[in-house]
């Protein structure tokens, strides 16, 4: 039968396991300061939800369509992320993340990307929010 195949435990490193079966930041958030919903080349997806206070991320949250390794860096991503200040948040590259999970795959790699584009784009959403917010009624 041809389909994807999930990763055994014994793909994956201590790390990015834990972090794959961290469900501490998984759900979503009402009304959230940023969001993002992007989809990877892979066909995974990622949701991102962030609260911001006085510049910093006070909260985030996940929800990931796709496999383990995608749950492992979103989980990655808002454990780097909680607590940061705007600026310094969006810096957050790919490398980062495998950090984070002491390594990942190479045909994982993009999983981290995902994270990463989906950050972005949750936090471009938040200043365009922030410049016009009126148009969020719309």
């Amino acid at each position: 039968m041809l389909g994807r195949t999930e990763p055994s435990q014994l793909d994956m490193n201590q790390a990015t396991s834990s972090h794959a079966r961290n469900l501490k930041y998984c759900g979503a958030l009402p009304s959230p300061d940023g969001y993002a919903h992007f989809k990877g080349s892979c066909g995974d997806s990622l949701e991102l939800f962030v609260y911001i206070v006085e510049d910093k991320i006070s909260t985030a949250t996940y929800i990931a369509h796709g496999c383990a390794f995608t749950h492992a860096c979103a989980s990655a991503l808002t454990s780097l992320i909680i607590g940061s200040d705007l600026n310094k948040a969006f810096d957050l590259e790919e490398g980062h993340i495998e950090k984070t999970l002491d390594g990942l795959p190479r045909e994982h790699r993009h999983c981290a990307k995902l994270a990463v584009r989906t950050f972005r784009q949750a936090i471009t959403a938040y200043y365009a929010k922030r410049r016009a917010p009126w148009k969020s009624i719309y």
